[in-house]
């Protein structure tokens, strides 16, 4: 299959009531730096004067175990304090600083890709700069849209390209569905997954849930990542996951 011409120009429509719920930007990354409770929560609250509600994080390390004869086990062990989730005055912003991940998610209402990534690269930078990571394990973004749909009879097609039914000569009444799609990227060094699935949000109302992640499946230099660069490609596969897999009708509605 030939690469894929990722056109970071390229026009989208533009939807003036986007449903995004959540968009996040997550790098895996080992801090080499010296990464330690008192100095890195003093150095956040510092410079994270935006961020007020700041609290410590503890990791947890999950082990299951399964022996003949005997009960499945499930252990948690408390690895104990590994970072710092900051939050903006609002709550809309919450941003996690952990020894092996930095994670900016922007909580609805979404604005604009460019304040998105503007804020999630400034944050970074100032994690990079306490963590000292050398190797950026995987690079993801992650768009969470929830749509609405209206009580009564609902065609799925009105919403989505892909519309799943109940099998044929099945008795059943269809009430909900998940589907995942995860695919590679020809010529570049990225996977999408798509999910798609329906929430019940009360007796009768349903909400469409299309999830769109994009992710990095090789390591980098830190030095030599071009961050920026590949956020711009990235969005560009964001895009063109999501407008391809939802109908007319849903773009319509949110414009």
């Amino acid at each position: 299959m030939h690469p894929v011409e990722i056109d970071i120009h390229e026009e989208f429509p533009r939807l003036s009531k986007a449903p995004i719920a959540e968009a996040a930007l997550e790098i895996r990354a080992r801090a080499m730096g010296d990464w330690n409770e008192a100095g890195i929560s003093e150095a956040l609250r510092t410079q994270l004067t935006e961020y007020p509600h700041q609290k410590g994080r503890n990791i947890f390390q999950g082990e299951f175990s399964v022996a003949p004869g005997k009960q499945p086990r499930h252990e948690l062990e408390d690895l104990g304090w590994g970072g710092v989730v900051a939050r903006s005055e609002d709550k809309k912003q919450v941003a996690f600083f952990e020894r092996d991940r930095f994670l900016f998610s922007r909580l609805e209402p979404y604005t604009r890709w460019d304040a998105f990534q503007a804020e999630a690269l400034r944050l970074w930078d100032i994690h990079r700069a306490l963590a000292r990571p050398m190797t950026l394990q995987r690079i993801g973004i992650r768009f969470v849209n929830r749509i609405p749909l209206p009580l009564g009879n609902v065609r799925l097609e009105d919403y989505l390209r892909f519309v799943p039914n109940t099998p044929a000569e099945f008795p059943a009444i269809f009430t909900g569905f998940l589907h995942q799609d995860t695919m590679t990227v020809p010529g570049h060094d990225y996977d999408v997954s798509i999910t798609r699935a329906t929430q019940v949000t009360g007796s009768t109302a349903w909400t469409l849930i299309v999830d769109v992640d994009v992710f990095t499946k090789t390591p980098y230099s830190a030095e030599d990542a071009d961050l920026e660069g590949r956020l711009q490609e990235m969005r560009w596969l964001k895009n063109k996951a999501f407008f391809g897999s939802v109908a007319d009708k849903l773009k319509e509605d949110f414009r």
